[in-house]
């Protein structure tokens, strides 16, 4: 995990963030489950992620298998998602959403903490005091940032936990933050090698140590991952909108015990319709032309040249040459033969 420390009102601050000896969620696109006997009241459990086959290009088409999976899922359903370059934080979403806590001061209620607004603030009480905020919605979390408000300076425990959306989800610990802090200060969870913990829909933040009365500026919890509306196929073809993104797949499955979804890794970056030129020596005008529209090119100038080894009317030589990648549309000029020069 990586963790950022912004103090404002102090420099040199050792904040640590440590596991607590507990199993954080696994910091990557992939869920994992236990092979265990299939039962049909079982929720199902995935043990292969679906993997996304295609070219990562504009028009053409990505599938996702299902996965292998326990539970024996009776349905399947797809959702794609366009996932932002790994350096982007993302969309904040917890802005707006519902929120709640152990206890709160009158001006100062949960839903301070969710506002966008640094200067207003939720506050409880001495610890032990707890936040959490309702996603209403699943997400892969990349980031979470906690703003302090807090007097007077001093030491304080914090553990964020996350859970799904499911019923009988449980908690889990995500990440712990020990030592001194001040007002104005951001402690941030950032997941590692631009990962994602998945399925996220409650992230509660226990404090049970601080020399002031808990309270939070803003709590903010980010996905670079977002539904592409309306793509709920087991394919998908990609549009000028997917350029500049990653795609990933999440296949939840569904049986009698209930519904558990999975999520693919990312493809590569989706680039521009690209023109790989073909190998035209030797072919006919008419034929080249052909080839250069299959493969999203066009013909440039032609000209002509009389020729002692290459046949009437088929291509001498061609610029650029077969196999190069040019953006689509590219003009390929071509040096098309006259046949023999007459004696």
């Amino acid at each position: 995990m990586v963790t950022r420390f912004w103090p404002a009102c102090a420099v040199g601050l050792i904040f640590l963030a440590t596991p607590g000896g507990r199993a954080a969620p696994p910091p990557n696109d992939n869920f994992t489950g236990t092979k265990t006997e299939a039962t049909a009241e079982q929720r199902p459990a995935n043990i292969t992620s679906p993997v996304v086959t295609g070219r990562p290009v504009a028009g053409e088409m990505l599938s996702t298998s299902t996965g292998e999976w326990q539970g024996l899922p009776t349905t399947y359903r797809y959702q794609w998602q366009r996932c932002g370059s790994l350096d982007d934080a993302g969309e904040n979403v917890s802005f707006g959403k519902p929120a709640t806590a152990s206890a709160y001061r009158p001006d100062h209620p949960p839903q301070d903490a969710v506002d966008g607004n640094f200067f207003s603030y939720w506050s409880g009480f001495s610890p032990p005091e707890w936040f959490e905020v309702d996603l209403l919605a699943p997400y892969p979390l990349n980031k979470v940032r906690l703003s302090i408000t807090q007097l007077p300076d001093g030491f304080t425990v914090h553990r964020v936990l996350v859970k799904g959306p499911q019923p009988d989800d449980s908690y889990r610990d995500l990440v712990d933050f020990s030592g001194g802090t001040v007002d104005q200060q951001v402690l941030e969870w950032s997941a590692p090698a631009g990962g994602s913990v998945d399925g996220v829909q409650f992230v509660r933040v226990e404090t049970s140590a601080s020399p002031s009365w808990v309270a939070w500026r803003e709590v903010e919890t980010y996905t670079n991952c977002l539904d592409v509306p309306g793509a709920n196929g087991a394919s998908f073809k990609l549009t000028p909108s997917d350029i500049g993104y990653a795609l990933r797949a999440i296949v939840t499955a569904t049986s009698v015990g209930g519904s558990t979804a999975a999520a693919s890794a990312r493809t590569d970056v989706v680039v521009p319709p690209i023109c790989r030129v073909p190998q035209l020596l030797g072919k006919r005008l008419v034929a080249a032309r052909r080839l250069l529209a299959r493969a999203h090119c066009r013909v440039g100038g032609v000209r002509r040249a009389y020729s002692e080894r290459v046949g009437k009317g088929r291509v001498i030589a061609q610029m650029p040459r077969a196999r190069a990648q040019r953006p689509q549309g590219t003009r390929v000029n071509l040096l098309v033969s006259r046949g023999r020069r007459r004696p």
